[in-house]
């Protein structure tokens, strides 16, 4: 499998999920640049990285999830855990300045 099929079935879970925890959520378009998907529910907003590779560079996905988001929202990075096929078991990184911004929405 290619690796831009991987990552498009993993953003596809990572919409699904969001979309079932009740968030309303849009993708970007393949090729588009900017964040993979904006989950909103309430006053919430989430840029989303979603991230299916074997090396974790986590470091390099938030800076990227930074860079992305969009004004007002708080970047995020699902990264596929190997050996695990859920999102639910999957890990949600983010910087500890929008670990803050996080909590404080809430």
């Amino acid at each position: 499998m290619s690796t831009i099929t991987k990552g498009t079935r993993w953003a596809h879970r990572v919409r699904e999920f969001l979309n079932a925890a009740g968030y309303e959520t849009t993708s970007r378009a393949w090729m588009e640049r900017g964040n993979d998907i904006t989950a909103r529910r309430g006053m919430l907003e989430l840029s989303v990285e979603c991230k299916d590779h074997r090396a974790l560079k986590l470091a390099e996905w938030v800076d990227q999830a930074e860079r992305q988001a969009p004004d007002g929202a708080i970047p995020v990075v699902v990264a596929h855990r190997l050996g695990k096929a859920g999102v639910a078991e999957a890990y949600v990184v983010l910087s500890g300045r929008a670990f803050a911004d996080l909590l404080e929405s809430l």
